[in-house]
């Protein structure tokens, strides 16, 4: 089962939640290196470094979701596709744990696999007895970064297809396309018309086969007629291109 996320910047996301704690200083840190995992055929195995700047001793949970993009939006399921050991780790102060990641299964002959791989803080559920855990909050913190595995065929890469359309509530959005076998990673995207930025992102990828949809504000009338344009940095080179703004319906 897939579970849909609210499309957003992939490069690196870090997701909090409350978990009960007897102190607001005993707050716990962890890091994570590196920011990005890329398997293959040829390299089908990857090391994570997880690391614990606090104080305290981290308890820290390492999952592997898929991830897929439908309409748009960014989806992430179950899959049992990678090995990860080990899966839960308990890192003493200072400390650094060493996490691989492997491929269960050959790598797809045309298409490249995404991934997600979670790293989240397991609650300590210690509290000392002269103090109830309702008097403290910390946040349980996680990284959530992602993972690709290469095609087995060599050649192909990501192919951009962008342009201009009407969403259904009547606002302009922009629609990238990836028509290749590869992920689309976009940075410092820039959408501007007649000198007006309608949008900016700083990461936006899109994955193979896939497409993604960017809000546009509403331009300056005077500037209706000019065309829209595009400028971005990507994994396949810059883009700077000029698109046609779409017709009202």
């Amino acid at each position: 089962m897939f579970v849909r996320r609210a499309p957003g910047i992939w490069g690196f996301a870090l997701a909090a939640g409350l978990a009960m704690w007897c102190g607001a200083a005993s707050a716990g840190t962890f890091g994570l290196s590196p920011m990005r995992v890329e398997l293959s055929a040829a390299a089908p195995t990857a090391v994570l470094t997880l690391s614990n700047s606090g104080d305290t001793p981290v308890t820290l949970q390492i999952q592997a979701r898929a991830w897929q993009q439908v309409g748009g939006q960014d989806e992430q399921g179950a899959t049992s596709d990678l090995i990860l050991n080990p899966s839960l780790a308990t890192i003493p102060p200072g400390g650094e744990q060493i996490v691989r990641v492997a491929l269960r299964n050959p790598p797809d002959r045309e298409r490249e696999r995404a991934y997600r791989l979670l790293v989240r803080e397991v609650p300590s559920t210690e509290v000392p007895e002269a103090q109830p855990a309702s008097l403290g909050l910390r946040m349980a913190l996680a990284m959530d970064i992602p993972m690709f595995v290469a095609p087995i065929a060599k050649e192909g890469r990501a192919q951009p297809l962008v342009s201009i359309e009407k969403a259904p509530a009547g606002a302009s959005q922009l629609r990238i396309a990836n028509e290749g076998p590869r992920h689309l990673r976009l940075t410092d995207l820039v959408v501007s018309q007649g000198g007006q930025v309608l949008a900016q992102q700083g990461v936006f990828v899109v994955l193979a086969g896939a497409e993604r949809r960017l809000p546009l504000a509403a331009a300056d009338p005077k500037a209706a007629a000019a065309p829209i344009a595009v400028k971005a940095q990507s994994n396949v080179g810059p883009i700077e291109l000029n698109v046609q703004a779409a017709s009202p319906r």
